[in-house]
């Protein structure tokens, strides 16, 4: 099923996901998953864009967009992530201290999408 590279558990899930809940074939859903990381890459610059230039409307619209985008995908955890940092961003006063580490974690996040696995 898998080529010699190997795949993050993360990518392995959303593949599961999509097989399981959407009937879908191996390379719809590799078109979907592509999809999806391109998404999720774009809306972690949005959010560091957004931190720096204190924008917390922008922020707040890009944790509603991953909270929808990751769990369309089963990716509850990072559904939830982006509810909270839709959240957090709707008040500016505590914005600045809360978010940032919600974004880093992201990052995080993100990063299982873009490197295969070493097992």
């Amino acid at each position: 099923m898998e080529t010699a590279q190997k795949i993050s558990g993360r990518v392995a899930a959303v593949r599961r996901h999509l097989e399981r809940e959407y009937g879908l074939a191996e390379a719809e859903t590799l078109d979907i998953l592509q999809s999806f990381v391109q998404n999720l890459e774009e809306l972690h610059q949005e959010m560091e864009e957004a931190l720096q230039s204190k924008q917390w409307s922008d922020l707040n619209h890009a944790g509603h967009s991953l909270k929808g985008v990751a769990a369309n995908v089963g990716q509850t955890d990072l559904s939830r992530l982006g509810h909270e940092i839709e959240n957090a961003s709707l008040t500016p006063l505590t914005a600045g201290q809360v978010v940032p580490p919600m974004v880093a974690h992201f990052g995080a996040a993100l990063h299982e999408f873009l490197v295969p696995s070493k097992s």
